[in-house]
C-alpha cells in the first residue's frame, strides 16, 4: 500500500507537470491555428487512434502481468512489436485515400498518410513502457512524459507561428513520440535480445492479449464515431470546434485515468490473488474518484463557455458548449478508467470485451442520430449519456465479479452528487452578479479563480455536513497536513 500512495504521489507530480507544459504550448498553439486546422488534423489522425492500439497489440497489459521469463518475453514482445509496427504503417497508408473520399477532404488523406510513421514509432515504447509500470518505476510520468511534451511545442509552436497551418500538429506528434521512445528506452534500462524470442513465448502473449485487443479496438472505435460523425456531416472547423472543447472537458479527470490507472494496473494485479482485498480495493478506488470527479464534472456545466473565451479566445465559444455538454463524459470516462483497470486485473478480460461490444452499439445508436440532426451539441450530449448508460451496466457487471451490490459500489456516488447542486448554483449566481463573459480577459482569469474556489469552498462546506466518513476523512488530512507543515523543513525533506 505504501508503494502505491507513493507511486500515486510521484506519478502525479509527473502528471501534474506534463499538464501544465502541455497547457501552456496547447495555448499558444490554439492562438495561431484555426478551428479547421485542429478539424483537419483530428479526421487525420483517426487511423492512429484506433492504430495505436494495434501498435500496442496487448502487449503492455500481457508484460505487466507476466511472472516468469520476463526478459524472454519482453525480447518476443519487443520483435513481435516491430512487425506489427511496420504492418500498420502499410495499413494506414492503403487507408489514406478511404478517409480522404469519407472527409471530402484530399487534405484529411495526406495528413492520414504523414502520421502513418507515427504508429511505427508508437510500437517502439510498449515495451520500456510496460517494464517501467510493472516495477513501479514512475520515470515514465516524471521524467519521459515531461520530454515530450518539451519537444511537440518546440517543433509545433515556430511551425505553427510560421504559417503551417496542420502541419504543425503532424510535426508536434512526430517529435513528442519520438523523444518519449528515446527516453523510455534510455530510463527502463532493458535492451532486447533476438535469441531470448522465441514463438512459443509470442503464442502465451497473444492468448493473453487477444480478448484485450479487441476489446480495446472497439473501445477505440467507439471513441472516434463521434469525430466521424461531426467531421462527415458537418465541417472542419466544428470538428476543430468540439475536439478543443473535449480536450479541456477530458482535463480535469486525467489525473484519474492517466495517473491513477498506472498505479492501479499492477496493484489490482497482485490483489487479485488475495481474497477479499481486491473487492476492498475496489470500493475504495471507486469512493475515492466520485469525491473529486462528481464535483468536477459539475462544475465544467457552468464553466464551460468562460473557459473557452478565456482560454482559446472569442472563436471558441462553441468549443465552450462543447464542454459543459460533456460533463456527463468526463464522470463516467474516469469511471470507466478504473473499472477497465480492475477488469485487467482479474483477468476478466473476456467480460470486458462483451462490454466494449455493447458500448459500441450504445454509442452509435446515441450519437449518430444527434449529430446529424443537432450537430456539435447533439454529439457532445449524445457522448455524455451513452458513458453514463455504459459505465452504469459496467459497475453492475463488476459487482457480480466481486460478488458484492450494486449498492456498494454505487453508493459512494450519492453525497458528491448531492453536494454538487448547490456547487453549481452558487457558480451560475456568482458568474450572473459579475458578467464574466463580458469582462476584459484578465479580470474575466480572476472571476473564474474566484468562481471555482467560491465553488470548491461551497462543495466541501455541504459535504462534510452530509457525508459522515468523508468528513473525518477530510479533518485527518487537514490534521496530517498540519503536523507535516509544523515540522522543521530537515525533517520533512528526510
Amino acid at each position: 500500500m505504501a508503494t502505491t500512495i507513493r507511486g500515486i504521489r510521484l506519478a502525479g507530480s509527473g502528471y501534474v507537470l506534463t499538464q501544465v507544459l502541455n497547457l501552456v504550448a496547447y495555448l499558444v498553439l490554439v492562438r495561431l491555428l484555426t478551428p479547421s486546422d485542429y478539424g483537419i488534423f483530428a479526421a487525420g489522425s483517426l487511423i492512429t487512434g484506433i492504430g495505436g492500439l494495434f501498435a500496442e497489440s496487448g502487449m503492455l497489459a500481457a508484460l505487466i502481468k507476466r511472472e516468469d521469463r520476463l526478459d524472454e518475453a519482453a525480447s518476443t514482445a519487443f520483435y513481435a512489436l516491430l512487425v506489427s509496427g511496420l504492418g500498420l504503417v502499410l495499413a494506414s497508408l492503403a487507408a489514406s485515400p478511404l478517409l480522404g473520399l469519407a472527409f471530402h477532404s484530399r487534405q484529411v488523406a495526406l495528413v492520414t498518410a504523414a502520421l502513418s510513421g507515427w504508429l511505427f514509432i508508437r510500437a517502439l515504447t510498449i515495451v520500456p513502457d510496460a517494464l517501467l509500470q510493472r516495477s513501479f518505476s514512475f520515470r515514465r510520468r516524471v521524467i519521459v512524459d515531461p520530454l515530450g511534451v518539451v519537444a511537440y511545442a518546440a517543433a509545433g509552436i515556430p511551425l505553427a507561428a510560421s504559417g503551417a497551418g496542420v502541419w504543425a500538429l503532424v510535426a508536434a506528434a512526430y517529435a513528442s513520440i519520438a523523444v518519449e521512445a528515446a527516453a523510455a528506452w534510455l530510463a527502463c534500462g532493458f535492451r532486447p535480445r533476438r535469441r531470448q524470442a522465441s514463438v512459443a513465448m509470442w503464442r502465451e502473449l497473444a492468448t493473453f492479449s487477444r480478448p484485450l485487443v479487441i476489446g480495446e479496438v472497439l473501445r477505440r472505435v467507439t471513441l472516434q464515431v463521434d469525430v466521424f460523425v461531426l467531421g462527415r456531416f458537418t465541417t472542419a472547423a466544428t470538428l476543430g470546434q468540439y475536439r478543443n472543447g473535449q480536450m479541456l472537458a477530458a482535463q480535469p479527470g486525467g489525473v484519474f485515468s492517466q495517473v491513477t490507472s498506472y498505479v492501479i494496473l499492477p496493484a489490482f494485479a497482485r490483489l487479485a490473488v488475495v481474497p477479499g482485498r481486491i473487492a476492498a480495493a475496489a470500493r475504495h478506488a471507486y469512493w475515492v474518484a466520485y469525491t473529486v470527479i462528481v464535483p468536477m464534472s459539475a462544475a465544467l456545466v457552468p464553466l464551460g463557455v468562460p473557459l473557452a473565451l478565456t482560454l482559446l479566445g472569442p472563436t471558441w465559444r462553441s468549443a465552450g458548449h462543447a464542454i459543459a455538454a460533456l460533463s456527463g463524459a468526463l464522470l463516467g470516462n474516469c469511471v470507466w478508467s478504473i473499472s477497465a483497470e480492475l477488469m485487467k486485473g482479474i483477468g476478466a478480460l473476456r467480460f470486458q470485451l462483451r462490454l466494449q461490444w455493447l458500448a459500441l452499439v450504445f454509442t452509435v445508436l446515441f450519437v449518430v442520430p444527434a449529430g446529424i440532426l443537432w450537430g456539435l451539441i447533439g454529439v457532445s450530449l449524445a457522448v455524455s449519456a451513452a458513458t453514463c448508460l455504459i459505465v452504469s451496466l459496467i459497475m453492475v457487471g463488476i459487482a457480480r465479479l466481486l460478488r458484492l451490490s450494486p449498492g456498494q459500489l454505487f453508493g459512494g456516488l450519492v453525497g458528491p452528487a448531492i453536494a454538487s447542486l448547490p456547487m453549481v448554483g452558487a457558480m451560475v449566481l456568482f458568474q450572473n452578479a459579475v458578467n464574466i463573459t463580458a469582462a476584459p480577459e484578465l479580470r474575466r482569469i480572476a472571476m473564474l479563480l474566484a468562481d471555482v474556489v467560491l465553488g470548491a469552498a461551497v462543495y466541501c462546506a455541504v459535504l462534510a455536513v452530509i457525508d459522515r466518513g468523508r468528513r473525518e476523512l477530510g479533518i485527518s488530512l487537514l490534521r496530517t497536513a498540519r503536523r507535516r507543515l509544523s515540522r522543521p523543513v530537515s525533517a520533512r525533506s528526510a
